[in-house]
């Protein structure tokens, strides 16, 4: 079974034995985060050029030592399964070429393109200079960069669905239905958005509100501008996070439009060695609880046992006393002359104890006291027993 954690002192030792991208695939983070773990609890990692001057043979400096830390409670790192899938996953992935896109230049769009900006209200602008879009895609951009978006959003659209991709609909909590991609059931969500740029000096804009057949009039202030500068957001529907494509200042987001392609090839990857990760996790936990359940039974069984032969045992102790108490009456003399019915009374008696005596049963056929096993349909345990359990099974 794969390690769960490792200590400082482990993952120190690893550093210098295995590049540090390998550690980190192992430990399921990246090497950058990696790097500022080690950084963070003092842990020395070779420099960068080390293992390719080790690998062609060129001197490199010792080993910088590990400082012992400064408490008997040693950080460790908690192994996360699922984020190694991944990492693993994209590491063995054959790396996809980018593929450079036209951009559309009709000016007849898709439905889905056409329906993100039917209800784009351009004079309801926010206090940052963007309007949202309620419908279609997720847009969140200045109205002077309509024109430009559609042609963006009309690019992916025409690309996607060149490469098997579709669009459909999606509802996320109360929100409004949004457009995404599908591609052999993985599911794709794509936004774009426009970052602001603060005004020198701040728009008052005039706004209406009515309330019970009255119209107010009120200043909205608009302290931010367009930006200009526009990032499409990728994410799909069984992954945390999201990747982002933006402009910048040696390439337009239209340059660089082709990376979709090669990122949700990489999403769906992920995305499936996730899944796959998380339905084992999911697989032993179940049998771990299992195993609970089966124990807890196994107690619950023998406690059941002792119950039955302790609680019945005193009941036939009980019942030789009245056996007694029967023979007393049967051969007192005086009882036999007053009571005309004692022998009436007499089989009811014994007839009552027998019924009740287990040795009598037992000789009928009947299971002795804590022979067999209780219903166990319904049956339950609670989780802070389900944890004492876990140290009874790690003692084991």
């Amino acid at each position: 079974m794969e390690k769960e954690s490792y200590t400082r002192t482990e993952i120190y030792e690893m550093l210098w034995v295995e590049p540090t991208t390998k550690v980190a695939q192992l430990l399921g983070i990246s090497d950058v985060g990696l790097g500022k773990w080690c950084k963070a609890y003092g842990v020395p990692k070779p420099k960068l050029g080390y293992w390719a001057k080790l690998q062609h043979g060129v001197e490199v400096p010792e080993r910088e030592p590990l400082e012992p830390w400064w408490n008997e409670h040693e950080p460790s790192f908690t192994v996360n399964a699922i984020e190694k899938a991944k990492i693993l996953a994209r590491a063995n992935l054959e790396k996809l070429e980018t593929p450079i896109w036209e951009i559309y230049k009709d000016n007849r769009f898709d439905a889905a393109v056409e329906k993100t900006f039917e209800s784009f209200d351009v004079d309801s602008v926010s206090k940052f200079g963007r309007t949202t879009s309620k419908q279609g895609f997720a847009v969140d951009i200045s109205p002077k960069s309509t024109g430009r978006v559609k042609r963006v959003l009309q690019t992916l659209v025409t690309e996607l669905k060149k490469n098997g991709y579709d669009t459909f609909e999606y509802k996320r909590y109360s929100n409004p239905e949004i457009t995404g991609f599908i591609k052999d059931g993985e599911k794709y969500s794509v936004s774009i958005y426009e970052a602001s740029t603060k005004l020198d000096k701040p728009i008052k804009k005039k706004k209406t509100w009515s309330h019970n057949g009255t119209t107010h009039d009120y200043y909205e202030t608009i302290e931010y501008g367009s930006g200009g500068k526009l990032e499409l957001h990728l994410s799909h529907d069984d992954l945390y996070g999201r990747r982002t494509i933006k402009d910048t200042s040696r390439a337009s987001l239209e340059s660089q439009l082709g990376k979709t392609l090669v990122i949700f090839s990489e999403m769906a990857v992920e995305a499936k060695a996730a899944r796959e990760e998380r339905e084992k996790r999911e697989l032993e936990q179940k049998i771990r609880n299992q195993k609970r359940l089966d124990r807890a039974w196994a107690i619950n069984v023998k406690e059941w046992k002792w119950e039955q032969l302790s609680t019945i045992s005193q009941e036939w102790d009980q019942l030789q006393k009245i056996r007694r108490f029967i023979a007393e009456v049967q051969s007192n003399e005086g009882i036999r002359k007053a009571n005309e019915d004692l022998k009436d009374w007499l089989a009811w008696a014994k007839e009552e104890v027998d019924q009740r005596d287990a040795i009598k049963l037992a000789e009928e056929g009947e299971s002795l006291p804590g022979q067999g096993e209780p219903d166990r349909e319904g049956f339950k345990v609670a989780y802070d027993w389900m944890d004492e359990y876990d140290e009874e099974e790690d003692d084991e």
